[in-house]
């Protein structure tokens, strides 16, 4: 199992990370863990990382904490809630680079329980 774990942690980090490089565009408020965590299950964030169905709500919910707890601004994650993929605030995407192994120990995590 954990083999299987560790390749689906390591398929979702990238296209999440990437999804993730998004920009700032104007006096967003920062949406809560909750919130988030609902709009990648259920909302217009979900569109954006695209995961697979196979990964637990545990994942999610600690995805969304992570990022809400980041230094990741205020306007990305406000974009990331209304659905948009779009790129390039340079300290974003620094950011989410640095989160890429907190979001694969989510994963890893949540499937191992």
């Amino acid at each position: 199992m954990k083999i299987n774990a560790r390749r689906l942690a390591g398929a979702i980090v990238v296209p999440a990370v990437c999804a993730l490089a998004l920009s700032a565009c104007g006096g967003a408020e920062r949406p809560t863990a909750d919130e988030l965590s609902e709009s990648i299950k259920n909302g217009k964030a979900g569109e954006v990382f695209n995961l697979p169905s196979s990964v637990p709500d545990e994942a999610v919910d600690c995805i969304a904490k992570g990022l809400v707890d980041s230094d990741v601004s205020d306007e990305a994650l406000s974009n990331l809630m209304e659905g948009k993929d779009t790129t390039s605030e340079k300290a974003d995407e620094k950011v989410l680079d640095e989160m890429s192994d907190d979001i694969q120990k989510c994963v890893t995590d949540a499937l191992q329980q």
